[in-house]
């Protein structure tokens, strides 16, 4: 496949309470804890916009799923 088949994100690191102390509601889901961050963990904890969510997973259920989409 050619690069151009995947699609492209970005990634920041936030700390504990970024999303609270900036008021910004989640939709689904929860906030991370400091005991969840360990680099080595096979499974990556992520939380997305809702812009991806209506790309990648249309029916809007994204809890705990992958997407092997490519567009």
């Amino acid at each position: 496949a050619d690069d151009n088949d995947y699609p492209t994100t970005n990634g920041n690191f936030v700390s504990t309470g970024y999303f609270e102390t900036h008021d910004i509601p989640l939709l689904q889901g929860r906030t991370f804890s400091e005991s969840e961050w360990r680099p080595s963990r096979s499974e990556t904890l992520v939380v997305v916009s809702q812009s991806f969510v209506e790309r990648y997973f249309p029916d809007g259920d994204v809890l705990g799923r992958r997407s092997d989409r490519r567009q």
